[in-house]
């Protein structure tokens, strides 16, 4: 029973969600990401993705899925200098989505970010995680800018 705990514990849920709204653009974005600790420093997780953009009398649909991987290059800093930061990790991540670019056919297109962020703790099992993300490949600039900046949570 304590190693079925044990396992559990180490899954997590970590959903991303943005809204933007300004004058005639709407960009709604939900991935519902779940993840497992490898390691005590090393995650991997993935979900689905889908995105709505509406700019003027262009809308589009933008659906996939996301996989990522996080490690944690320094580990719980705040036991060790209390500063309220638990660790300092990259961060890579790659999604696979299915875009129709302005004027074009919808493909299916490889995104691929990393990047570096800071995960503080919240409570025993909580986190909130910011991090910057750049472009890794091309096919990024349809959706992203460099850097990206995220704010993810996860429990």
């Amino acid at each position: 029973n304590q190693k079925k705990q044990e396992t559990a514990s180490k899954f997590f849920f970590s959903p991303r969600l943005g809204f933007t709204l300004r004058s005639s653009e709407i960009y709604l974005e939900i991935v519902p990401l779940v993840g497992y600790k490898v390691f005590p420093r090393f995650w991997l997780g993935a979900g689905p993705e889908y995105m709505y953009f509406r700019s003027g009398s262009y809308h589009t649909s933008i659906y996939g899925a996301s996989s990522f991987a996080y490690f944690a290059v320094l580990d719980n800093i705040q036991e060790t200098i209390n500063i309220g930061i638990g660790s300092i990790f990259l961060y890579l991540e790659n999604e696979i989505l299915s875009i129709q670019p302005y004027g074009q056919d919808r493909a299916w297109y490889d995104l691929l970010l990393g990047g570096a962020g800071v995960r503080i703790p919240v409570g025993s099992r909580m986190g909130i995680s910011i991090m910057a993300l750049w472009g890794l490949n091309k096919s990024t600039e349809l959706l992203y800018s460099n850097p990206e900046l995220r704010i993810m949570y996860d429990f």
